[in-house]
């Protein structure tokens, strides 16, 4: 399953990142790794 992850930039239009990993929490964890790294306004 495709979790899809939006990043709105002003200056570069939006992102988007298809990011294919389960929906448990291992899979929910490494998500938020990699959008901190990707989008630094990453809630």
């Amino acid at each position: 399953e495709f979790i899809k992850l939006v990043e709105t930039a002003k200056d570069a239009g939006d992102r988007y990142y298809m990011v294919s990993l389960p929906r448990d929490e291992s899979g929910i964890d490494t998500i938020r790794k990699f959008a901190k790294e990707v989008m630094p306004s990453f809630k």
